[in-house]
């Protein structure tokens, strides 16, 4: 079986608050409590510093959590990679909820960085932006679909254009969608790439 080769960007995790190690290869579930956290980003650059760049692979996405542990309740961020077709893993976390909270991406050629988070505080709350330093913890708003034991947050598409803004949107399946760099991008529903990729998994299993 092949696995995704996706890391911890321990540099981020200190920058962050020390958040704590967590497994981002695809796992087979290791009781009857853990959770998949499944899902993919894909970036646009339009016009931003001069340049109209896709980037899927390789991406660093941060993942905001609440759950609860002994009784109380946690407001987590965790960090994933990318793999070349953009979708990312969280094997084994505790039950809760899930969602994208932002990402960060080096340029190509530069060492500058693009921090992008939302404060997900509320349903209108807009990605932008932002420091690394100030990616929040703590997030309040939460959607995504759920099935069993897993937490499918679906295919996440964002524009940082020229002048700051951020779009985002999120989709179902990539039905030929076209990005700046005039590729065509056709990829299933998340789901169905994860059963495809790991058919004899237990997460799938009833």
């Amino acid at each position: 079986m092949k696995w995704f080769k996706f890391t911890v960007l321990a540099s981020i995790l200190v920058l962050i608050g020390g958040c704590a190690s967590v497994v981002t290869t695809f796992q087979e579930p290791k009781d009857q409590n853990s959770v998949l956290v499944i899902g993919s980003v894909i970036v646009d650059l339009f016009e931003y510093r001069g340049r109209s760049t896709t980037y899927h692979d390789g991406l660093d996405v941060v993942i905001a959590a609440r759950f609860k542990h002994n009784g109380k309740i946690i407001h987590k961020n965790y960090w994933v990679k990318t793999n070349s077709r953009g979708y990312f893993v969280l094997s084994n976390v505790p039950p809760g909820d899930y969602t994208v909270r932002g990402f960060q991406i080096k340029i190509v050629g530069s060492s500058f960085k693009i921090n992008v988070a939302s404060p997900l505080r509320k349903e209108n709350d807009e990605f932008l932006v932002v420091g690394p330093s100030k990616i929040p913890k703590g997030a309040f708003y939460f959607s995504n679909f759920k099935q069993g034991r897993i937490i499918d947050l679906s295919h996440n598409y964002f524009i940082v254009d020229r002048g700051e803004i951020v779009h985002h949107k999120s989709y179902f399946r990539y039905d030929n969608i076209k990005m700046v760099t005039g590729k065509i991008i056709l990829e299933p529903d998340v789901m169905t790439y994860f059963k495809r990729r790991f058919q004899d998994s237990q997460w799938f299993t009833k």
